[in-house]
C-alpha cells in the first residue's frame, strides 16, 4: 500500500488543501415510495470505483448492514468497504483509501475524522460522491437547521466537502422546503404492470376500532376477534405489527400471539432480523419506520400516534415495492380516521413532488409556489425540521357554556328533540376500563371523553366508545354533521356519575397555506 512519507497528521494541512473549492453537484432521486433509490445508488458506487464513495445512511445499524450485506453480495470485497468507526483505522495518507465505499450511519463521533477524509478526497483525488440516504430529516441546506440537532449542521457540512452529492429519500418534503438548487433529477425505470409493483394507491383498509388496537399493540390483551381473524388470514402472506414504542409491548405482544400458535419475529435495538428472509408476523416500531424493505410481508396492522407527522406517515408502510402487489389484495388494518391521515399524507408528499419537478432548480421559484398550495391538514415534518415555514390551518376551540344537567333517559329524549344530542349511553359487551397506553383512567376521561363531540379529541375515536362498567358513548350523528355544529351536547363523566355538556365551537384561525 502506499502512504505518503510525511508522519505528521497535520500533512494534509500542508499539502493542498485549498487545491480545490468547487461546489458540489446536487441531485435527488425521483420515484415512487420503495422503487429502489438505495439499490440504484449501490450499483452506481460498483460503476464508479475511481473515486471515494460514502453511503450515508439513517441511524439504525439494521441499515448499515443491509447496505454491506448487498455490497457483498454484489461481489465487493470486503476489503474494500469501510464500516462506521473503522474510519479512525486508516492513515489518511493512504491512496487506496479513497478509491474505497464507506459506509456509515448519522452519528456526531464520525463526522471530524470524516470531514478531514472528503477534503483530501476532493483535493488530492477524483472527489467524493455522497449517498445521502433518508435526507428529508436532516436540514439538508436549511437556511434554519434544527438548532438542537448537531447531526443536522454536520451532515450539510460534509457534503459541502463533497464532488457530488445524491439525496435518496421516500419523503420529499425536507428537499422541496430546503434552499438546494438541484442540478439534476435522476428518474428511476418506470414500474410495468406484470412488475406487480405495490404502490400506496393499491391499498386497501380493513377498519377496526382504534380502541382495541391501542389495546393490542400497547401489549394489553387480544379481545377483538376482527384483529385475531386478520393475522390468521394473512400470516401466510406476512403481517407487520406495528407496535407501540416500549420494547415491553412488543415482548408481550409475541408472548400473546405465540401462545395462539402464531409465528412471530421481534425487529428491535436488541434483536435482529433479516429484511430479505423475515416471514409470518413480524412486530416492530422505530426500526421498522424507514429505509428497510421486507421482501415477505404483504399487510400491515397499525395505530398513529397523537400528531404523526406527514413524512413519517408516508415511510411507515413498509410493504410497497416491486414484487409485493397481490392478486388478492394487499390490505392495512387501522381505524379509519388513521387511514385518513395516511391518505392526507399522500396527498401532500404528491405536492412537494410537483415543486420540485417544476422548480428542482430554483428553490425561490419552488418557495413561491409552494406558498399558493393549500395542503391538507397536518404537519409535513416535525417544527424543528421544517426550515422556518409555518403550516397555518383553520383550527376550533370547543368551550362548554352553561352548567352540566345530571343524565336521565327523559333529559335525553329532551336533548335529542331539540337535534343538539351528539351521542347517547349504551352498553357494550367488554366491562373493562377504557384503556388507552399507560395512561391513568382519570386522565383518558379526562383528554378523550369528557371534550366536545365536535372536537378532535373526540371525532378521532370510533362511533362506540367503552368508558366503564360495561357502559359507552354511542355517537348518533354523523362526524361531519357533528365537525360543522356550533352548538351540541354531549356526555361527560365525572365520579362515576353522567352527566350532559353544552358545547361552542370558536374559530381561531382560518389560514390554510404554508408560510415562511
Amino acid at each position: 500500500m502506499a502512504t505518503f512519507n510525511t508522519p505528521d497528521d497535520h500533512w494534509y494541512l500542508t499539502n493542498g488543501s485549498n487545491n480545490s473549492t468547487s461546489n458540489p453537484s446536487f441531485s435527488y432521486i425521483k420515484k415512487k415510495v420503495q422503487q429502489g433509490g438505495s439499490t440504484w445508488a449501490l450499483k452506481r458506487c460498483l460503476e464508479n470505483r475511481d473515486r471515494l464513495n460514502v453511503f450515508m445512511c439513517d441511524t439504525s445499524d439494521t441499515q448499515v448492514n443491509q447496505v454491506r450485506v448487498r455490497l457483498l453480495e454484489s461481489g465487493v470485497s470486503s476489503s474494500d468497504l469501510v464500516i462506521k468507526d473503522e474510519i479512525n483505522k486508516y492513515s489518511i495518507k493512504d491512496d487506496e483509501l479513497y478509491t474505497k465505499i464507506i459506509i456509515i450511519n448519522k452519528h456526531p463521533s464520525y463526522s471530524e475524522r470524516l470531514a478531514l477524509i472528503l477534503s483530501i478526497a476532493k483535493s488530492m483525488y477524483n472527489g467524493t460522491v455522497l449517498y445521502w440516504d433518508e435526507s428529508d430529516y436532516d436540514s439538508p441546506n436549511y437556511e434554519m437547521p434544527d438548532p438542537k440537532s448537531q447531526k443536522d449542521v454536520i451532515l450539510t457540512a460534509l457534503a459541502g466537502h463533497c464532488k457530488e452529492v445524491v439525496m435518496i429519500t421516500a419523503t420529499v418534503a425536507g428537499l422541496a422546503l430546503s434552499e438546494t438548487d438541484f442540478d439534476k433529477a435522476i428518474e428511476l425505470e418506470e414500474p410495468k404492470p406484470d412488475d406487480n409493483f405495490l404502490e400506496f394507491k393499491d391499498l386497501e383498509n380493513v377498519s377496526v376500532d382504534k380502541e382495541y388496537l391501542i389495546d393490542f399493540l400497547s401489549g394489553n390483551k387480544l379481545t377483538d376477534p376482527k384483529i385475531e381473524d386478520f393475522l390468521r388470514k394473512y400470516e401466510p402472506e406476512g403481517v407487520l405489527v406495528r407496535a407501540e414504542h416500549r420494547i415491553k409491548g412488543m415482548e408481550n405482544i409475541q408472548a400473546q400471539l405465540t401462545n395462539r400458535g402464531f409465528k412471530t419475529s421481534v425487529l428491535a435495538g436488541d434483536s435482529y432480523v433479516d429484511p430479505r428472509t423475515v416471514r409470518n408476523i413480524l412486530i416492530s416500531y422505530k426500526m421498522a419506520l424507514r429505509g428497510i424493505t421486507f421482501l415477505f410481508i404483504h399487510h400491515m396492522i397499525l395505530a398513529l400516534p397523537k400528531n404523526p407527522t406527514f413524512a413519517d406517515l408516508v415511510q411507515l408502510l413498509r410493504l410497497l415495492g416491486w414484487g409485493k402487489k397481490l392478486k388478492t389484495g394487499n390490505f392495512i388494518m387501522c381505524s379509519p380516521e388513521d387511514w385518513q391521515k395516511i391518505k392526507d399524507a399522500h396527498t401532500a408528499e404528491e405536492i412537494y413532488k410537483q415543486s420540485l419537478e417544476l422548480y428542482a432548480d430554483d428553490h425561490v421559484k419552488r418557495h413561491a409556489w409552494l406558498k399558493e398550495q393549500s395542503f391538507p391538514q397536518g404537519l409535513p415534518l416535525p417544527n424543528s425540521k421544517l426550515n422556518g415555514w409555518k403550516r397555518t390551518t383553520r383550527h376550533y376551540t370547543h368551550e362548554p357554556v352553561g352548567n352540566k344537567i345530571p343524565y336521565s333517559p327523559q333529559a335525553e329524549e329532551i336533548l335529542n328533540i331539540q337535534g343538539q344530542l351528539a351521542e347517547v349511553i349504551t352498553t357494550v359487551p367488554n366491562t373493562e376500563d377504557i384503556k388507552w397506553g399507560g395512561r391513568s383512567f382519570e386522565k383518558i376521561i379526562s383528554d378523550m371523553i369528557n371534550q366536545s363531540p365536535g372536537g378532535k379529541a373526540r371525532l378521532e375515536r370510533g362511533d362506540v366508545q367503552r368508558v366503564r362498567n360495561g357502559q359507552a358513548i354511542k355517537r348518533i350523528k354523523t362526524k361531519e354533521e357533528l365537525a360543522e355544529a356550533d352548538l351540541l351536547y354531549g356526555l361527560v363523566f365525572e365520579d362515576n356519575e353522567w352527566f350532559f355538556q353544552q358545547w361552542k365551537k370558536i374559530v381561531k384561525t382560518a389560514k390554510t397555506r404554508m408560510e415562511k
